[in-house]
């Protein structure tokens, strides 16, 4: 059974999930985005506006994955959350990665609103990857 504590954090996840206190939701940042830079190296920067979105794709769909199925693996870190070096990004992979973040987005919403646990039902509950979603969501808003 949940406790208190945890309809708390539920309820804080959501609200992040949902865009609550962000700036700027990826769904706005993705519409208004110029497009043909999205392959471009930012100046300073090793990444390219694509391998950014889809670096939080990535670590969304492996924390989503490891919520709903105990025998998921990881990818290994931090290589695995990342695109390959080479792999700039297009226009085509710009909207793949974003249809790919939406969809998965309701799914977590739907896991966040249940409860804290893996796929076997166990009374393991997986907090700390919630707490790291958190934590992604708050440093992709503030950089």
């Amino acid at each position: 059974m949940a406790t208190d504590s945890d309809k708390a954090l539920r309820d804080h996840l959501l609200f992040l999930l949902r865009g609550g206190g962000a700036h700027l939701g990826l769904d706005d940042f993705v519409a208004d985005f110029p497009v043909e830079l999205c392959g471009r190296k930012i100046d300073g920067l090793p990444y390219t506006p694509w391998r950014v979105i889809e670096h939080m794709r990535i670590a969304q769909w492996d924390i989503l994955e490891f919520s709903r199925d105990a025998s998921h693996k990881s990818p290994k870190f931090p290589e695995g959350y990342w695109p390959k070096p080479d792999e700039f990004g297009n226009l085509e992979l710009w909207y793949e990665t974003s249809e790919r973040w939406k969809i998965s987005l309701p799914i977590l919403k739907t896991i966040c609103l249940q409860r804290f646990r893996t796929a076997t039902g166990k009374r393991f509950y997986v907090k700390r990857s919630w707490l790291l979603i958190t934590t992604l969501i708050i440093w992709e808003r503030w950089r």
